[in-house]
């Protein structure tokens, strides 16, 4: 985890792309929120773009080119992207290569939560019980002992092998 913090600092004070890694749940918006928060960039607006709700074309075409003339007289925009993906995108199908080694000049692989030792999980869960805390006016949330001893030696299964593992969901009885 350290070298992943100290890349996500050295990513910060430059001004290059950078793609940020992992599987859900592992805080790839946190990462992505923090390279902007601790660069020259802070004091401006940090946009939020959910490319999947976006037509593919559309996509390319504002950030990653155009047709020459199709924009006469458009100013250009002074951006950095640090993109944000769960998804392996080198040899991807359906996803341009060279947009790929675009986004990727830098990149920060974050751990699944499985693979992280629980001094990582703890401060995880204090970060989600501050913010909880925060959002809702109840300074000083804590967990009792009890989940916190059980959260030390629970081993996290991948939610895939969990779900294998499961029976599955009772019909929903009709109205």
């Amino acid at each position: 985890m350290r070298a992943m913090y100290d890349r996500t600092d050295r990513a910060a004070r430059t001004e290059t792309t950078v793609l940020v890694r992992g599987e859900s749940g592992t805080g790839r918006k946190l990462i992505a929120r923090a390279i902007h928060d601790n660069s020259a960039r802070c004091d401006k607006p940090f946009v939020k773009v959910d490319s999947a709700a976006l037509r593919e074309s559309l996509v390319e075409n504002e950030l990653f080119g155009h047709v020459r003339g199709a924009y006469t007289g458009a100013e250009p925009a002074d951006v950095r992207l640090v993109c944000a993906t769960h998804r392996a995108l080198e040899g991807a199908p359906g996803f341009r290569q060279d947009l790929y080694y675009r986004v990727r000049v830098v990149e920060i692989v974050l751990p699944p939560l499985r693979e992280r030792g629980h001094d990582d999980l703890d401060r995880l869960v204090d970060h989600l019980l501050f913010e909880a805390a925060r959002r809702h006016g109840r300074p000083g949330l804590t967990l009792a002992p009890a989940p916190s001893s059980r959260r030390t030696s629970w081993s996290c299964p991948s939610r895939r092998a969990a779900r294998a593992s499961s029976p599955p969901a009772p019909p929903i009885p009709p109205r």
